[in-house]
Formats: structure tokens, sequence, C-alpha cells
């Protein structure tokens, strides 16, 4: 993490403002806020699968089990969006 802020302050000066707000979004804000939803999401889909195993819920068993398979497109598009938003950013930041 160091090298990557030693890296941010040498090309501070050869960055425009707003290329420095965006910078600092990409390689801190975005990571960070991809990582709250994935455990969010994880701890969502636990407690839907909980509530699914009660054999009380009959009636409420597919919108549980709706809500669940939300949970999980979402944990599957918060990993991905590292791989497809948040690493090329990162390369082109370095």
């Amino acid at each position: 993490m160091w090298a990557i802020h030693s890296a941010l302050i040498e090309t501070r000066e050869m960055m425009s403002i707003p290329e420095f707000i965006s910078c600092i979004i990409v390689l801190y804000i975005q990571p960070i806020l991809c990582l709250f939803g994935i455990l969010f999401n994880s701890g969502c889909l636990i407690v839907f699968i909980m509530v699914w195993s009660n054999k009380d819920y009959y009636r409420k068993t597919a919108m549980i089990l709706y809500f669940g398979a939300m949970s999980l497109c979402n944990i599957v598009q918060l990993l991905l969006s590292f791989f497809v938003i948040i690493l090329p950013a990162f390369e082109q930041a370095i």
C-alpha cells in the first residue's frame, strides 16, 4: 500500500485536480465499497439461507429464494468488478 501511496504522490505533480480525484476514487474508495458490498451481501445470503431452511416459512419461500439469488448475483457482480473495472484502472494509475 505504501508503494501505491508514494507512486500517487510522485505523479501528483503531473496530474490535474480532476485526474487526481478520480485516481483516489479508483485506488481507494471503489475497492473499499466493493469489499463492503461483498461482506454485507454475504451476510444477507447467510440470513436468507437460514430463514429458508426454517420450515415455518412455507408461503414466503419463493420471495426468500429470490432475495437469496439476488444477493448471490450481487456478490458475483462485485467480484467481477474487481477484474473488469478496478484492476485496469489501478494499472493505468500506476
